[in-house]
């Protein structure tokens, strides 16, 4: 049973027919009754072409007197996506493989997605009514930004002999939400499902539904806080072929769903949700304004609770069906789904080229500082004639039961407490003596000079960088010239003499949740003119 978003392309097997069905219907005139949605097979490649033999005169007409114009607008089209594609780096990450794949998300420190590869097994499930392989979630690794790697079906638990997918993870990572077609007792109604993380794997999958338990409900997106699900339907009391819902959940209970409303669904079709970090909501539609095929469209709400659409531009949209959006918590690496290519639903990773960076914070130098005391000596004095010393292993000592002191540079040093004579220093006894290790803080850093002169290459490292539990995944250099550069090293030379700002971001992935984070740091640099003498000062 086929149950995705309709659209035309090779997505006819899964991610073209919405909610399959076992009749279709039309009235006398090739229009598609809205009382009869539901029970549609949404093979809409076979309902336009009925359309268009139906009115093929007047088609040839339109097609002949417009043929020109329409070859213009689209070549003036491309031109304006192609010049927007500075923004982004796209790849396909299953451009190789034979099996149609789509809907990638975020989960851990890979991506979840639909596929109809046969399973590991060598086993291939088919859809008794299409003929193809049916839909199941697997689990791969990126491996150097655009390959896929260690891919495997996700969980026995969730993937059954029905379809399953796409799927959506709470913010803790510990819940999924997936969309299901084919389960009893309701074997033609497309199903919500829930599954939360457990020792063993997955628990049992619960279904998710509103007061209305018969409506078809599937592409769950689950928002940043884990409340509100939104998801899309065909139920016939909707705006068009398939509308976007969201329900609430208010102490365990999910409130009736309420429709989006005429700003984001249309009379055509409306599915795939995504709702970012931020709590913006992304989704694919065919019915908005210059759509004829699925693109993916971006919602923003504005202060009296409507939305505002806007086409997301090349290469996130190409002349192909195009949905499947996601992206990471940053907003710096996601993915879209697309046929562009050919028949075949491929995955595509992209990469914001143009990160923006909040909250960034100066550079200041490392500070190896460290209170010091003794347990043993908590709650004494120093005693008539002698005293407590301690020798940090630096050539410098302090006196006192508990001292503070700064190490120069980072390093092991041998710090010794002692008794000693308080009149002639002559050591007593050794109190006690510990080893310490001294590293750099787990922070961004980078060198530069303090000051440089024009036409003169600046090299820019931060290769001793780091982060506390996360391995650093991207670099990003913001010079003040317009121009972003990648990686760990770079340069950068001035033409024009005054105060500059060098900033560094890098996203950063959590080794235990997965989760993406950016961190951000700025220092100043003063640039003189002509070759004048640089200082090399630099943070230690």
């Amino acid at each position: 049973m086929s149950w995705a978003c309709p659209r035309e392309g090779r997505g006819r097997a899964f991610a073209t027919r919405f909610f399959a069905k076992s009749e279709k219907s039309s009235d006398k005139n090739g229009s598609i009754p809205h009382a009869k949605q539901q029970q549609l097979l949404f093979d809409f490649s076979v309902f336009r072409t009925q359309l268009c033999i139906k009115q093929k005169h007047l088609l040839f007409f339109i097609m002949s007197v417009t043929i020109l114009l329409s070859s213009n607008l689209q070549a003036q089209r491309n031109r304006v996506q192609h010049k927007d594609s500075a923004d982004f780096v796209i790849r396909s990450l299953t451009a190789r493989a034979i099996s149609n794949n789509f809907s990638a998300v975020a989960y851990r420190n890979g991506i979840v997605f639909c596929s109809d590869r046969p399973r590991e097994t060598g086993v291939v499930h088919f859809d008794a009514e299409s003929q193809e392989g049916l839909l199941d979630l697997y689990f791969a690794q990126i491996k150097d930004s655009f390959n896929l790697t260690n891919v495997h079906s996700f969980s026995d638990t969730i993937n059954t002999v029905f379809h399953e997918g796409p799927a959506s993870f709470s913010p803790d990572g510990k819940t999924i939400y997936y969309g299901s077609s084919g389960q009893p007792p309701h074997k033609d109604l497309p199903q919500i499902l829930e599954s939360h993380r457990i020792a063993t794997g997955w628990s049992k999958p619960q279904r998710v539904c509103g007061p209305d338990s018969m409506m078809p409900m599937a592409h769950p997106a689950i928002s940043p806080d884990g409340k509100t699900l939104y998801f899309c339907s065909t139920i016939k009391s909707g705006r068009g072929r398939s509308d976007i819902y969201r329900m609430v959940n208010t102490d365990g209970k999910w409130s009736a769903p309420e429709n989006l409303g005429p700003e984001v669904n249309t009379p055509g079709n409306e599915c795939f949700p995504f709702v970012d970090a931020k709590g913006k909501l992304y989704f694919s539609s065919d019915g908005q304004p210059e759509s004829e095929k699925l693109d993916v469209f971006a919602a923003d709400k504005n202060g009296f609770g409507r939305y505002s659409i806007r086409r997301l531009a090349y290469p996130l949209n190409s002349a192909g069906d195009d949905f499947g959006f996601s992206t990471d918590s940053l907003g710096i690496r996601g993915f879209v789904s697309s046929n562009r290519s050919g028949n075949k639903d491929e995955i595509y990773v992209f990469y914001n080229t143009r990160p923006v960076f909040c909250n960034c914070e100066e550079m200041k130098p490392d500070q190896y500082c460290f209170t010091f005391y003794e347990e043993k000596t908590a709650g004494t004095q120093n005693t008539q004639g002698i005293i407590y010393e301690w020798n940090f292993g630096d050539s410098t000592k302090a006196k006192g039961l508990e001292v503070d002191h700064c190490f120069q540079n980072p390093g092991m040093y041998t710090v010794d407490l002692n008794v000693v004579d308080s009149t002639t220093g002559v050591l007593f006894y050794n109190q006690s003596s510990y080893q310490i290790s001294v590293g750099s803080s787990s922070q961004l850093h980078f060198e530069i000079p303090d000051t440089v002169s024009t036409g003169l290459s600046v090299l820019l490292d931060a290769s001793t960088s780091s982060v506390k539990g996360s391995m650093i995944e991207n670099y990003y250099w913001d010079t003040g010239d317009g121009k972003i550069a990648r990686g760990p090293l770079s340069s950068v030379t001035f033409a024009m003499p005054g105060q500059k700002t060098i900033r560094l971001g890098c996203t950063a992935r959590n080794k235990e949740t997965g989760k993406t984070d950016g961190y951000c740091k700025w220092k100043h640099l003063t640039v003189l003119p002509g070759k004048q003498t640089i200082n090399h000062s630099a943070p230690k």
